[in-house]
C-alpha cells in the first residue's frame, strides 16, 4: 500500500491536519509546528490495531455505538476511521472503517482530548540551539560547553538545564482570539541562535497564572505554567 503522508483528526473540539515533509511530520492546522513522531506513529497504528469481531452497519445500532454521529474521526490519506463509544464492560472502543465495524483497543482516541498539544513537539528550546540571550544574561555554547560572562561554568550549565527542561502545556493560535488577555502582560524578548545560524525571537508574555511564549512569525503561542 501507498505510505500515509497526510493525516486529519476531527473531534468535537479539535481539528488537526498533519503532513509528512522531507523533514518529517508537521502539524499544519490549526498552526504549523513539528509533530512528535512517536504520537504520529500511534495514529498510523490505527491501520494495524488488533480488531475483534467484524460487524456490518446493519448488525449494530450506530447511534448506540456512538458512531452516528461519531465521537471523532481520523483520516489517513483517504481512508476514514470513525470512533464510537467504549463497550459497556471492557476497554475496547467501536471503530468503523467503510462498512466494517470492530471493537478495537482504545489506544488512539484518548490522545484526541489534548488537541494539538498531544501531538506536537512541546520543547521550548529546539535541538541545535547554541545561544540564549535574555535581557539579564547571555549563554553561549562552543565545544559542547555553555558559558556566560560573569557566571561560573557550573551556573551557566545549570541555567541552560532549566531552559532545556521547559515544556509547553498547551498551545493557543496566534493572534489570540482574546487579545484583552495580554493587555497588561509584562513582555520580554529572548533570542535564540541555532547551529544553522538562524535567530529565533521569543516574546514572553507574563500573565498572573501563566506565561505565553510567542515565537516571532509563528501562528501559535506556547502556554507555560511556571513551576
Amino acid at each position: 500500500g501507498k505510505s500515509v503522508n497526510r493525516i486529519e483528526v476531527n473531534s468535537p473540539n479539535t481539528r488537526l491536519r498533519f503532513e509528512k515533509t522531507d523533514e518529517g511530520w508537521y502539524l499544519q492546522e490549526p498552526f504549523r509546528r513539528k509533530a512528535d513522531s512517536s504520537r504520529v506513529q500511534i495514529l498510523l497504528a490505527t491501520l494495524t490495531i488488533p480488531k475483534g469481531a467484524v460487524y456490518s452497519p446493519t448488525e449494530i445500532d450506530l447511534a448506540e455505538a456512538g458512531l452516528s454521529p461519531e465521537k471523532a474521526s481520523l483520516r489517513l490519506n483517504s481512508e476514514i476511521f470513525r470512533f464510537g463509544i467504549k463497550e459497556m464492560n471492557g476497554d475496547r472502543r467501536y471503530l468503523q472503517t467503510g462498512d466494517r465495524i470492530t471493537l478495537a483497543a482504545d489506544i488512539v482516541y484518548p490522545l484526541f482530548s489534548r488537541g494539538a498539544a498531544g501531538f506536537v513537539d512541546t520543547t521550548l528550546i529546539p535541538a541545535g540551539t547554541t545561544g540564549i540571550e535574555t535581557p539579564a544574561y547571555r549563554l553561549d555554547k562552543s565545544d559542547d560547553q555553555w558559558t556566560s560572562p560573569g557566571m561560573s561554568n557550573q551556573d551557566a550549565e545549570a541555567r541552560v538545564a532549566e531552559w532545556l527542561a521547559v515544556r509547553a502545556q498547551d498551545f493557543l493560535t496566534w493572534p489570540l482570539t482574546n487579545a484583552a488577555m495580554t493587555e497588561n502582560a509584562r513582555r520580554t524578548e529572548v533570542r535564540l541562535e541555532t547551529s544553522s545560524s538562524a535567530t529565533i525571537v521569543f516574546t514572553f508574555l507574563q500573565l498572573p497564572e501563566l506565561v505565553l511564549v510567542h515565537p516571532q512569525e509563528s501562528s501559535y503561542a506556547m502556554v507555560i505554567t511556571p513551576e
